[in-house]
């Protein structure tokens, strides 16, 4: 799967929205500069649940931890009968590996020790319970600032592309934090040694 799979573009390709919805949902989010996902939900094109589902869904599909088919699925399982998510995967005979490396931001910055685990889970809670992404409430909370967050989101999606290991990422952003560097800069410096 793509990392750059767009959360309304799978929305719309699960049958889930119609590109009618998605685009005045984007609209307003362009308008209140509000993420997408509660644009929908405040449009009551989702409900909150619904979205934490379809965000956890993309992420197992960046990860590539989940087929696209097996997605569609469960998302069907999750808004029209109401399941919970791990109940529409299990329904439908995805287990999870445990082995699995989840690369999920808040991952990443814990194991970088650029945030505390204590931090990382406030930050966590109040995200699912706002609906808002983690990376501009760690900003908003003062824990890191914004051009810090964008070289984690860019590691996170290198990772995910292949491009490079997670181990590198971490050595990245650690240097990153100590720099000042932007993420590009800081794998120049390294590739360069």
């Amino acid at each position: 799967m793509s990392e750059d799979c767009k959360l309304g573009e799978l929305l719309v390709g699960w049958g889930l929205i119609r590109t009618d919805d998605l685009n005045e949902a984007m609209d307003m989010a362009r308008a209140t500069g509000l993420p997408l996902g509660q644009a929908l939900v405040m449009a009551d094109l989702l409900l909150a649940h619904q979205l934490r589902c379809a965000v956890a869904v993309q992420s197992l599909l960046r990860d590539n931890l989940l087929p696209p088919e097996l997605a569609q699925a469960a998302m069907k399982l999750v808004v029209k009968q109401n399941y919970p998510l791990d109940v529409a995967l299990s329904e439908l005979g995805w287990e999870s590996d445990a082995e699995a490396v989840h690369n999920q931001l808040g991952d990443l910055l814990v194991e970088a020790q650029v945030i505390s685990r204590e931090d990382f889970h406030r930050a966590l809670h109040s995200s699912l319970k706002n609906g808002l992404p983690l990376g501009r409430l760690l900003v908003a909370g003062g824990l890191l600032d914004l051009p810090f967050v964008e070289s984690a989101v860019r590691c996170q999606s290198l990772i995910r592309k292949g491009s490079i290991t997670r181990t590198l990422a971490v050595a990245c952003l650690n240097r990153c934090r100590e720099s000042g560097l932007p993420i590009e800069r800081v794998l120049e410096l390294v590739s360069s040694i």
